[in-house]
């Protein structure tokens, strides 16, 4: 499960985000100091246990125009050919430069397939 806009900060615990079922919520709350905005934005994955139990996390990156957390998968069950998959949730604020958030969403999935060629993005 992927939530955009979540509004997190750090006086927010990740134990009053719990969800039955779910792993620990991965997040990445909005740094306001990078960003120049005092609310809003952040991004968040939750995971189901009975899914995946095994998830990294490949980039972390909060800028004025976006905000991306991209996390790699092994869940139990995956065709032989996958290796893993990768998934990245990102928020694009509606002020942001577009080609910029563009370029780095580029640069993270190229990333990404240098990492493991063979495994689906799912963006």
């Amino acid at each position: 499960m992927a939530l955009t806009e979540t509004w997190l900060d750090d006086s927010v615990s990740d134990s009053d985000l719990f969800i039955s079922g779910f792993g620990c919520p991965v997040r990445l709350d909005r740094d306001k100091k990078t960003t120049g905005k005092t609310q809003g934005g952040g991004v968040c994955l939750y995971v189901n246990k009975r899914y995946c139990k095994t998830v990294v996390v490949r980039e972390k990156i909060c800028t004025p125009d976006i905000e991306l957390l991209s996390v790699s998968l092994r869940p139990h069950y995956l065709p032989r050919e996958f290796p893993q998959l990768f998934v990245t949730v990102v928020y694009i604020h509606p002020k942001a430069n577009v080609n910029n958030a563009a370029d780095t969403i580029f640069s993270v999935t190229q990333k990404l397939q240098s990492i493991s060629p063979d495994a689906p993005n799912f963006i």
